[in-house]
């Protein structure tokens, strides 16, 4: 907890080591990238809940503020997912770019997608 240092849950996957960690807003829910790779804990911690696999690394992600759905970004690709089944739900065009970060607003309606050519 940030008030007291404690720690609440301690979380891994085999074999990966997470290089990008996103939480949803009330912290029930935790997601953490490792190369085509991203891991979704439920409140319960343990073993990863989900696993989504991508043919490519992840250049970046975001957890939705609800906890039910992750962004990701690989080359020039943007896609929605389920958190929970590990579906994929739709795309978004990169518009020529690569995304190399993604930001949702708090309500989880807005999803931002930077990067370069």
């Amino acid at each position: 907890a940030v008030d007291d240092g404690r720690l609440l849950r301690r979380l891994s996957a085999p074999g990966a080591r997470a290089l990008e960690v996103s939480i949803a807003a009330e912290g029930a829910v935790v997601a953490a990238a490792h190369e085509g790779r991203v891991f979704v804990w439920g409140p319960s911690g343990g073993a990863p809940s989900a696993t989504i696999s991508m043919h490519r690394g992840v250049d970046a992600f975001v957890l939705l503020p609800d906890g039910r759905r992750i962004v990701t970004a690989t080359d020039m690709e943007v896609a929605v997912w389920d958190a929970v089944s590990g579906q994929r739900l739709g795309d978004f065009e990169g518009g020529g770019m690569v995304p190399r970060s993604i930001v949702a607003s708090a309500s989880g309606e807005v999803v931002a997608a930077f990067g370069g050519a």
